[in-house]
């Protein structure tokens, strides 16, 4: 069992409907990188509307300027690339590394992208990365079923900021949840079928939830 550092990245709305809203979740990412890196953590940060950016590639807590910076040059415009920014974020992440989160913010449904949720959730599955997605605003036409299955099933948590705070409290939670994930590594029988195999991970201690995610190491 390995007690890793964190490597996460922030993937943010910045299309028209976000409107003014993009100050505010650029104040909130420019805190979460101050809060949450430590040494040893890594971080990107990635916008997407109908163009996929990454705004700033992976930086060390020492180069939290670069990254407070890359948050503070967000504009809204064009439309909304949601499931297609995902998997773009996903591809993002190196092999090896630590924990692998990323952190999605967004406040409307995918309008124009050539990725379903299911390219979208095998991704997650293969990378290893858990999916944190925020929805923001009015929730209207955001699909949160569909948020929350990915969410679920790549080992992450959704979060509406409607309900669950403003983005400090939100990146708050994520960070704890972040900071006690563990990886345990085993290995399958190479003569057995190529697939991911169901894995229980029971813990003797009262109020303990565990979740597990299964994901090959490449």
């Amino acid at each position: 069992m390995e007690d890793l550092p964190l490597d996460v990245a922030l993937l943010l709305d910045s299309s028209s409907s976000m409107g003014r809203r993009v100050r505010a979740v650029s104040a909130g990412a420019a805190g979460f990188f101050d809060d949450v890196l430590r040494p040893g953590d890594r971080a990107a940060l990635l916008s997407f509307s109908d163009d996929l950016v990454l705004r700033v590639p992976w930086s060390g807590h020492q180069e939290v300027a670069q990254l407070r910076a890359g948050a503070g040059s967000l504009r809204s415009h064009g439309t909304t690339r949601l499931y297609d920014s995902i998997v773009y974020g996903l591809a993002s992440f190196t092999s090896g590394g630590g924990r692998r989160a990323l952190v999605v913010l967004s406040d409307g449904a995918d309008t124009e992208s050539d990725h379903g949720l299911e390219q979208v959730l095998d991704a997650a599955r293969r990378g290893g990365v858990a999916i944190f997605p925020v929805a923001l605003g009015e929730f209207g036409t955001l699909p949160t079923a569909e948020l929350r299955r990915l969410a679920e099933e790549s080992g992450g948590a959704f979060f509406d900021a409607s309900v669950d705070g403003d983005l400090g409290q939100i990146f708050a939670r994520i960070e704890r949840l972040l900071r006690t994930q563990y990886r345990l590594t085993f290995r399958a029988d190479p003569e057995g079928p190529l697939r991911l195999a169901p894995v229980t991970v029971r813990i003797d201690r009262p109020g303990v939830t565990v979740r597990t995610v299964v994901a090959p190491r490449g």
